[in-house]
């Protein structure tokens, strides 16, 4: 199979990157040949080792040995020059950008080129290809976000220091600064242009999988019995893996050296980009230009967006901002673990999880880990509107956890996961979850459980549980007085 080797293509994406990611409007010819020639053996080794991304249009399902259409290289810029001389020039063997020219006309371009052509989003790996990103010289905003990280691990271990001896004013200081710092971090994006922001979007996903090892010393959810469960589902682990990594579960479920900063950098900027923490700013119409080509490729990639809608509809999924439910969701659960540890003691486990997420959730704007700004923000969620049917996103998740912790012997997650079922249930009143628990009132542990998950921990006269010392781990209660 012979591919075309979209040479204009790729030169027009090597300079869009420079641009968005360094503001450099000039590279050597000798680099662009570099560049291509490892952006095609690359291209060629994701798809002969069937890594990579998932290609969900029809031009980029290859078949077979695939090879690229070959090229005078030299003749193929003298012709790129041409087509795009209002746009680009070489001089001494150096391409450069004219002045004039903004990043949203390359970015133009680069999508007309894209739709008139049909390329594959095979050749769209730059920005998370570490070999093409140092060839273009790509590393500003890599090296930004590794020193940022600096101040999120000092930030994230200082909340550890939360509810014990260590804890103090100073400490409480200390982490003040330090969300200011994350505050002033944003600050400064905010006044970015969007594409740059975006670039530091990628740069902290980047980092993220690069440097992240994430794991589980035991993994949180029993894999077999959740197979059995959801046996129809053909990707169920990669469908619970993507829930249980979740920052705000890996917080509930994760160790001290299961560190949550390179997560929670990702999470924020992400947020930050997605949800209108930055504003597009709309060039002025120029009367006199010519918009032409703009409305034709815009009519043209409409078109082939509703035919590719048509013959594929589950390859499509709408974008639902669920950061208001999360919210909601888990200071709610942070409320839960206050009110148990109230009624039952102070247990280590839930008292570490409360410090992981305070950590995950907190906003320089709120400050959570103060008490009083912590039920401020709780009695605030009371009031918040949310979407039709919330928190659908882990219905399935709390369905499996409800009759897993009846269908398994106690265990360190236990408490943690009948506080997230009540939780849950508090907030939704789902009746076929009340039916799943009531299924099991024969058990011995019921009346324990359906007091967690049920009615929330309404009693405040402390039931004795069963005598399982994985249930209960009573510390200092000298403690629960700083923490409740």
């Amino acid at each position: 199979m012979r591919i075309d080797n979209y040479y204009n293509y790729t030169i027009l994406t090597a300079f869009e990157h420079l641009y968005k990611y360094e503001n450099k409007k000039s590279i050597s010819v000798e680099t662009l040949k570099l560049f291509r020639r490892e952006l095609l053996k690359e291209v060629l080794d994701i798809y002969k080792n069937g890594k990579g991304y998932e290609y969900l249009q029809e031009r980029d399902q290859w078949q077979g040995e695939v090879s690229f259409t070959e090229i005078d290289e030299d003749m193929a810029l003298k012709n790129f020059l041409e087509k795009y001389e209002e746009y680009f020039y070489l001089d001494n063997g150096i391409v450069h950008i004219y002045e004039e020219v903004s990043f949203h006309d390359l970015e133009e371009l680069v999508r007309q080129i894209r739709v008139r052509e049909q390329v594959p989003y095979r050749f769209d790996i730059i920005e998370h290809t570490k070999k093409l990103r140092d060839i273009l010289g790509i590393s500003t905003f890599d090296e930004l976000i590794n020193e940022y990280s600096k101040v999120e691990e000092k930030l994230e271990n200082l909340y550890y220091k939360l509810y014990t001896p260590d804890d103090s004013e100073e400490l409480r200081k200390k982490i003040k600064v330090l969300l200011f710092l994350r505050f002033n971090f944003f600050n400064q994006l905010s006044q970015m242009p969007p594409y740059r922001v975006d670039a530091i979007r990628i740069a902290a996903i980047n980092y993220y999988s690069e440097n992240d090892t994430a794991t589980y010393d035991e993994y949180p959810i029993d894999l077999p019995l959740w197979k059995a469960e959801f046996e129809d589902s053909d990707d169920f682990l990669s469908d619970i893996d993507d829930i249980v990594y979740d920052i705000t579960q890996y917080a509930i479920f994760g160790k001290a050296k299961n560190v949550l900063y390179m997560s929670k950098i990702n999470e924020d900027i992400d947020q930050f980009y997605m949800t209108g923490g930055i504003t597009e700013s709309f060039k002025e119409i120029d009367p006199i230009k010519d918009y032409t080509d703009v409305i034709e490729t815009y009519m043209l990639a409409k078109e082939q967006f509703e035919d590719d809608f048509a013959k594929h509809p589950e390859n499509f999924s709408r974008f639902h901002d669920s950061s208001p439910e999360r919210w909601v969701l888990y200071i709610n659960y942070l409320n839960n673990i206050n009110r148990f540890m109230d009624i039952y003691g102070v247990n280590d486990e839930l008292l570490f999880a409360k410090r992981r997420l305070l950590y995950a959730l907190d906003k320089p704007t709120v400050m959570l880990f103060d008490e009083k700004n912590f039920k401020n923000a709780y009695e605030e969620t009371k009031l918040m509107e949310l979407d039709e049917e919330p928190f659908s996103f882990l219905t399935d998740e709390i369905y499996f956890m409800a009759l897993e912790v009846f269908m398994i012997p106690s265990n360190e997650y236990t408490i943690r996961k009948l506080l997230l079922v009540g939780t849950y249930y508090n907030l939704t009143k789902d009746k076929e979850l009340k039916k799943i628990i009531e299924k099991f009132s024969n058990d011995p542990r019921f009346e324990f459980f359906h007091e967690i998950m049920i009615n929330n921990c309404t009693n405040k006269t402390p039931k004795s549980p069963i005598k399982d010392k994985k249930l209960i781990l009573t510390t200092d209660k000298n403690i629960s007085k700083r923490i409740i």
